[in-house]
């Protein structure tokens, strides 16, 4: 599943609200941060995957235990997008990680996640003003 459909299956289960440009969404809620393994305030350290499709998953399921207790309307703040890190992991000479934490035997491997903020929320709408886009 790419992450447009992943995007496309949550937004079917709600009324989606405009797009947000501010800390606080519309109804005057803060926004959750999800990415590919769960809500970032849960996690010291961030899930980065070894493929596109598994930070896909883990991001859509994340937002699917985010948002099943939750009715209303779906307030995006960032839409969902791909993150590329590369990360250093220790190797010995035939390519096998070692276990050593020097760099200096290191292979270089890319990461993925996925990154969003939203809310889903049936609280009304407080302000508009909050909701705008700057097109400045």
């Amino acid at each position: 599943m790419t992450l447009d459909e992943a995007q496309r299956e949550i937004e079917s289960k709600f009324t989606l609200g405009p797009e947000g440009n501010h800390q606080f969404s519309a109804t005057g809620e803060e926004y959750a941060e999800i990415v590919s393994g769960g809500r970032l305030e849960e996690y010291k350290y961030p899930c980065y995957c070894t493929s596109i499709e598994a930070a896909v998953r883990l991001w859509k399921e994340a937002v699917e235990k985010y948002t099943s207790e939750r009715t209303g309307t779906l307030y995006w703040r960032v839409k969902p997008e791909i993150d590329l890190t590369f990360i250093f992991i220790p190797v010995d000479e035939k390519g096998e990680y070692n276990g050593h934490p020097e760099f200096r035997d290191s292979a270089v491997r890319p990461t993925w996640r996925v990154y969003s903020r939203l809310l889903v929320s049936d609280k009304p709408q407080i302000c508009d003003a909050w909701i705008e886009r700057e097109t400045a």
